[in-house]
Order: C-alpha cells, then structure tokens, then sequence
C-alpha cells in the first residue's frame, strides 16, 4: 500500500518572466508582465508554469505567441536569440538560468510575479516523530537566523566551484513565512 504524504516547509514564490535588457525602454518595452501583451513568450513545455500562462492568456486576452521549449535551456535559448521576448517560469528557476547566460547581465526577471506554487519537503504519514524533526530543524534555522544565512550564501553570494552568484534576494513572502513558520499551506 503506497504511504500518504503531508507537506512540511514554506510556499515557494512564484512564476515571473525573464526578458533581455534589450527589450528595456523605448525600443523593447517590457517593464511589467502587461508589457507582454501581443508578445512571443517561451514556457517549457509540460510545467505548471507552460498550463498557467495558456490559462492567463486565454483569461486575460493577452494575445500571446506561446513557444515551448523541450527543457529549459532550450527555452531560455528562445529569448536568447531573440525569438521570444521573455521566457516565463518560477522565479529561482529563471536566477539559475540568468547566472549561468553567457553575459547575465543582459538579462533581468521583472518584479512582478505572476502566480505561486507551493514547495514543500515530503515524507511518509505515518511518521510524526520524523515530521517533528523536520519541523523543529526548520523552525530552529528560521528563528535562530540560520535560514536567513544559509539563503544569502547560497542565493547572493558567489557558489562554488564556478563563482556563480544567483544575484536572487530573499522575497517578502518568504521573509514573512519564515517570521511565522508554519506546516500549513499559506494561502
């Protein structure tokens, strides 16, 4: 009989877009997520991100062009070259894919988020003495700091071997989260 599984750990952000800087300003225009309007958009083809935006588009009329990539890099590649103006998926995703571009600095994520998803550790049921282990590590680190250190070090600073930096501060909604920890889903 396969086990049951309960969630334990915050929300992760969101979905956002990533966009070339040269779609910045008067010539490109991309600014916020309404910029997109009438735009060529990538997605990776079979995430939740690829059935939100079809959903959006449909909803809002935005009049999207939506391309799928197999994978992301393939996606990311679209916007790359300039057959998409931006390539839409989770927030720490799109940090990864930027700090690994050819020049970073080209690209930016806008600041406006799209949706949330949540993320959360996943274990057997029918283990509370392990689901309170988990609970009391993590709320251990959020309260003692240590979550908040271990963030900075491995999302905006340099990461070995490459030096790599995801250049991706910690979001309100996290902040929050981890000021009232919790095992519930937040709405």
């Amino acid at each position: 009989m396969p086990s049951r599984c309960v969630r334990s750990g915050p929300d992760a952000p969101s979905s956002a877009a990533l966009r070339s800087k040269n779609q910045i300003g008067p010539g490109g225009g991309i600014a916020s997520p309404d910029d997109l309007k009438g735009r060529t958009v990538a997605v990776t083809a079979g995430t939740n991100t690829a059935q939100f935006i079809n959903k959006l588009n449909q909803d809002q009329g935005l009049k999207l062009n939506i391309i799928h990539g197999k994978d992301h890099a393939e996606s990311f590649l679209l916007v790359e070259t300039g057959r998409a103006s931006a390539f839409m998926e989770d927030d720490i995703l799109l940090a990864g894919v930027r700090a690994n571009a050819k020049d970073p600095s080209k690209l930016s994520i806008l600041d406006t988020s799209y949706s949330a998803d949540p993320d959360a550790l996943m274990f057997r049921k029918d283990d509370p003495a392990f689901k309170a282990l988990v609970d009391g590590t993590l709320v251990g680190l959020m309260t003692s700091g240590a979550f908040a250190d271990l963030y900075r070090r491995w999302f905006e600073a340099p990461v070995p071997p490459r030096g790599l930096n995801l250049e991706f501060p910690m979001s309100d909604q996290l902040k929050a989260l981890i000021r009232t920890p919790s095992d519930k889903a937040s709405s």
